[in-house]
């Protein structure tokens, strides 16, 4: 009987919150799968290491420095005609030369190809539906404007755009398109080499996997969702540019701690801080005024909440799942208006409100806020969450992908 090799093309640092929601360590166990991470993260963004605080140490991960090193090791594993193999290719959309050129690879290779689509949410780098298209042009000169002031923001997006067009037009190829909500199917079915799967969110399919849903919640605290940014680098060191967001440490730290304060004092109850998976802390840190750090995975910390609050994350699918409240919050400084709309269709899709940090904070206000819309959280979690009704996970799906 042959092996069955996955293996996952990892363009950036490999961390254990990967790990758990490919769900590898069920894929290893129970479908007796041999996993290969390929960590391209020196061939395609050497320089965003910095956003990473910690390296998870994983056997069969290997990380490449080299384009050629990677062609070389992949070719031996194709000839290897006593496996079963498969691929999963996270993101490598064709953003750059090396990500070009494994995409063509890839494209001549003889292996399935797998790729998981739905991040779990409506989308980022929205436009007003009302704005005219001339507005839109308008504001879309207006940033590459902006990023000539850095060169080598303009330089990203330039190639950005060349090679994902190349990409498009010779890298084409039949691939297994995994699914996570109804939303996305629609334009993927346009793309005739595409064989839909349905599936699952990375957050559902762990939420399915989990047994957090059979135990008692708790509600014994506040949890807020951090990003790295502005406390810590985060994204916007791909490209080298100010965050999406445009919130600086000095005036955010503050800000955010005083309505923390004041949310605490309303409910009586703790705020803790869900740590990003990018970032590492120090036991109750000075900058979030001593307040406790939970490192537990977010399925486990989110179960045990009262209510969910984020500037903005994926993790507010917790909130639709375990049937919770969720609030959004923002500051003066985020003036981005394509972040500002898309911020705002991300909290109406889940019937939740955005909070101005820096304006008074009102009870009532923020009670009103706190309702929950059954009706918009079940219309979420088929949209954005899952394609199925079965309640299979995705590990299982794949697993059944090669037999």
């Amino acid at each position: 009987m042959k092996k069955k090799v996955l293996i996952i093309l990892w363009p950036y640092r490999f961390r254990k919150f990967d790990y758990i929601r490919y769900e590898l360590n069920k894929l290893e166990r129970e479908k007796n799968f041999q996993i290969l991470v390929h960590e391209l993260i020196d061939i395609f963004y050497p320089h965003f290491k910095k956003a990473y605080k910690s390296n998870f140490k994983y056997k069969n991960k290997k990380t490449y420095k080299s384009l050629k090193k990677w062609k070389y090791d992949f070719d031996k594993i194709l000839k290897d005609k006593n496996t079963k193999k498969m691929i999963i290719k996270h993101g490598i959309k064709g953003n750059n030369l090396n990500e070009f050129l494994i995409n063509y690879y890839l494209k001549k290779a003889k292996i399935d190809l797998i790729e998981v689509f739905g991040k779990g949410f409506p989308g980022r780098f929205l436009y007003n539906k009302q704005q005219s298209k001339i507005s839109i042009m308008a504001s879309l000169v207006l940033k590459t404007l902006i990023k000539l002031k850095n060169p080598f923001e303009f330089i990203f997006f330039t190639k950005k755009i060349i090679f994902l067009f190349l990409t498009k037009i010779f890298c084409k190829r039949k691939k297994y398109a995994m699914v996570g909500g109804l939303g996305q199917i629609k334009n993927l079915k346009k793309i005739k080499l595409n064989k839909i799967i349905m599936a699952n969110s990375f957050d559902y399919t762990t939420f399915l996997s989990s047994k957090q849903k059979k135990m008692k919640k708790l509600n014994k605290y506040i949890l807020f969702l951090e990003a790295p940014t502005p406390i810590f680098p985060g994204d916007e060191l791909v490209y080298k540019g100010e965050s999406y967001e445009g919130t600086t440490k000095k005036n955010w730290v503050p800000s955010l701690n005083n309505f923390f304060n004041e949310i605490e004092k309303i409910f009586k109850c703790k705020v803790k801080i869900a740590a990003h998976p990018k970032v590492k802390h120090k036991k109750n840190p000075k900058y979030y005024d001593g307040r406790e750090i939970l490192n537990k995975p977010l399925f486990k910390t989110a179960y045990n909440a009262k209510f969910l609050i984020s500037v903005w994350s994926t993790g507010h699918s917790y909130a639709v799942m375990y049937n919770k409240p969720s609030l959004f919050i923002k500051s003066k400084e985020m003036t981005n208006q394509s972040f500002l709309t898309s911020q705002k269709t991300f909290s109406q899709s889940i019937g939740s409100e955005i909070i101005n940090i820096d304006e008074k904070i009102e009870k009532k206000k923020i009670i009103k806020a706190l309702k929950i819309d059954k009706k918009k959280l079940e219309k979420y979690r088929m949209n954005f969450l899952t394609s199925r009704k079965d309640f299979k996970p995705n590990y299982k799906i794949i697993g059944e992908l090669i037999k």
